[in-house]
């Protein structure tokens, strides 16, 4: 089987990923998430680094699963990431949600000019 880009032997990964969507749909509910995901090395008109050149995101999605309460959190490393960058971005996750838990929570209720004002760890 061949990889190349976003094609795998012809079928391209969005036709397969909406295919098993559907068929897993049948058994695993949609489930509502917290996402945290970091960004290394990147910087444009919306993602502003720290000085480590790290950007952190967090956002609601849904996605589905078929765990429940037994496993509340799940972290995803890509393989090959060294561990002082994957301990350095977990960290900033943990102490971002320990500083600001209540509006990561609840972001519907941010004030509209909430990126402009925000004065927060990261």
């Amino acid at each position: 089987m061949g990889l190349t880009g976003n094609v795998i032997e012809g079928i391209e990964f969005r036709d397969c990923r909406q295919r098993f969507l559907l068929r897993s749909a049948r058994r695993k509910p949609a489930r509502r998430f917290w996402q945290a995901d970091v960004f290394c090395g990147v910087e444009d008109d919306v993602i502003r680094p720290d000085e480590d050149g790290d950007c952190l995101f967090f956002g609601e999605r849904y996605d589905l699963r078929s765990s429940g309460e037994e496993i509340p959190v799940r972290v995803q490393i890509i393989h090959g990431t060294d561990k002082d960058t994957v301990l350095r971005q977990l960290d900033k996750i943990r102490a971002w949600l320990a500083e600001d838990w209540d509006w990561l929570i609840a972001p519907a209720e941010l004030p509209a000019d909430f990126a402009e004002s925000y004065d927060g760890p990261f």
